[in-house]
């Protein structure tokens, strides 16, 4: 890959990160004991999510579903160790696949 698509690819990583960090993820619904789900509005989209306890080992980890409610793209993370760790990253992968599905541009700085 050449200097500009690494730095192209950065700066998209870098502008998904901000944008995740500045719409912190909210407990909507609450499903059993160890499953949650939720709406997050992430810069004029809205995002399903669901985030799923479970037991790895000895080990609790979680897993997390996150779904564009217009386009329905969506990404599935698992292993982590939080609940919000696994939706903010499935998120993160849904804006990833926004973007490189043309659904969403973000601006050269």
């Amino acid at each position: 890959m050449d200097g500009f698509h690494n730095s192209l690819n950065k700066h998209k990583k870098s502008a998904i990160s901000s944008l995740l960090r500045s719409h912190q993820v909210q407990d909507n619904t609450v499903q059993g004991i160890f499953d949650k789900s939720g709406d997050q509005v992430v810069y004029g989209k809205t995002i399903h999510w669901k985030a799923t306890g479970y037991l790895k080992g000895l080990s609790w980890r979680y897993k997390a579903t996150a779904t564009d409610a217009i386009t329905k793209v969506s990404a599935s993370v698992s292993g982590y160790k939080s609940g919000q760790g696994a939706v903010e990253n499935a998120i993160k992968e849904v804006f990833q696949k926004l973007i490189a599905g043309g659904y969403i541009t973000i601006p050269p700085q």
